[in-house]
């Protein structure tokens, strides 16, 4: 009787490893695509907002830099601090978006209410230490329902219920 040697296997095939990470790209792709998706509510456009201001502080913290962030009546931009000059991002996720007309925005920087011309300064930063400007957010739809705001809690970014 003719024996046919078995091959003990170890390890992953190729074939394994490269589905693998084309599940993991088509992951990566949906999520990408629901964090640049408009949200609905202003809870999900605080959320999301928190969370690229928390991206924001973690992108200073890695690589040395002052980031900022500015409000226009427009449109939000991410920006970076070189040579004296604040350069606007064009990060795939920090970068400019437009603000949504279903909502009112509010932003007071150090207790104090901002108003928006074109040539401002960012309003605020997020310095190398992980430090942030203390700043507070309103997010209110135009129908003034439930308002909420991102805001800066015991160090943390945070979103919670405005009292507005």
């Amino acid at each position: 009787m003719l024996k046919i040697p078995v091959k003990l296997s170890r390890g992953f095939t190729l074939i394994e490893l490269l589905i693998v990470l084309a599940i993991i790209g088509t992951l990566l792709s949906l999520m990408s695509l629901s964090i640049q998706s408009r949200p609905s509510t202003a809870k999900a456009a605080a959320e999301q907002l928190q969370q690229l201001f928390i991206l924001a502080r973690d992108e200073s913290i890695l690589k040395g830099k002052v980031f900022a962030w500015k409000l226009t009546n427009t449109d939000y931009s991410f920006y970076g601090y070189q040579n004296k000059n604040w350069l606007l991002l064009q990060d795939s996720l920090l970068k400019s978006y437009p603000l949504s007309a279903e909502f009112d925005y509010q932003l007071t920087v150090n207790s104090v209410l901002q108003q928006f011309k074109p040539n401002d300064l960012p309003q605020v930063l997020f310095l190398p230490d992980g430090s942030v400007t203390q700043f507070n957010m309103v997010i209110l739809p135009k129908d003034r329902s439930q308002a909420y705001a991102i805001s800066i809690i015991q160090g943390k970014i945070k979103v919670v219920l405005s009292k507005n």
